[in-house]
């Protein structure tokens, strides 16, 4: 099963073609909330406390800044807190995101060698940027003492960065809610069916569990 690589550069948009064995799509939504000021400029909108001349607090709706910019999350909460703001959708966008399953989908999604090169370099080159700044700022322990001065652990030196290049990433502990939404997509009719069975099994139990 293949499917047609959209909106890639000219040349290889007529031939790029993407494996699903090696590689994964997903499509998540991105909204822009802002607000046009009276010039019809874009700008941003949140709430702030303003003290009124009798001592009160009021929360007022502020115009200032720029748009933002939120991408589809688990919860929406982000779109949520954007909205309860004042903020509007200025305007809202599909994109698909490609996830790598081995070696051979890149050079699938990545046609041309000099591309994948410069894409594995900006990759190494965030690893390193991140490590840099860490160790720029990593302190000594304090060993409980919280009261005790901050001390630079690095200074002065030449950090080989190679051993950061090749630290395994770390694995995120998913919450038992980012566990769920992955697997339900993967499942089958008839998992699907099972798994919706299971959770109102589930669902009945609790509702017994507080009634008691």
């Amino acid at each position: 099963m293949t499917t047609e690589v959209e909106n890639v550069s000219e040349d290889t948009a007529a031939s790029v073609t993407v494996s699903s064995e090696h590689v994964t799509t997903n499509l998540v939504e991105y909204r822009t909330y802002g607000a046009f000021d009276n010039e019809q400029h874009l700008t941003g909108v949140k709430k702030v406390n303003k003290k009124n001349e009798d001592g009160t607090v009021s929360v007022i709706t502020e115009f200032s800044g720029n748009p933002a910019v939120l991408s589809q999350t688990q919860t929406g909460k982000n779109w949520t807190k954007a909205e309860e703001a004042g903020a509007t959708i200025l305007n809202r966008n599909q994109y698909k995101f490609y996830t790598l399953a081995d070696e051979a989908g890149f050079a699938t999604l990545v046609p041309d060698p000099t591309q994948r090169l410069y894409l594995i370099q900006k990759g190494i080159d965030a690893i390193q940027t991140a490590a840099a700044n860490a160790y720029q700022t990593e302190l000594e322990d304090k060993k409980g003492v919280k009261e005790a001065p901050d001390v630079l652990v690095h200074s002065e030196e030449t950090i080989d960065l190679l051993a950061d290049i090749n630290e395994p990433p770390q694995k995120k502990n998913l919450t038992p809610m980012e566990k769920f939404a992955r697997a339900i997509p993967a499942l089958d009719k008839n998992n699907l069916d099972q798994a919706i069975a299971m959770l109102e099994q589930l669902i009945r139990a609790k509702a017994a569990e507080q009634s008691v």
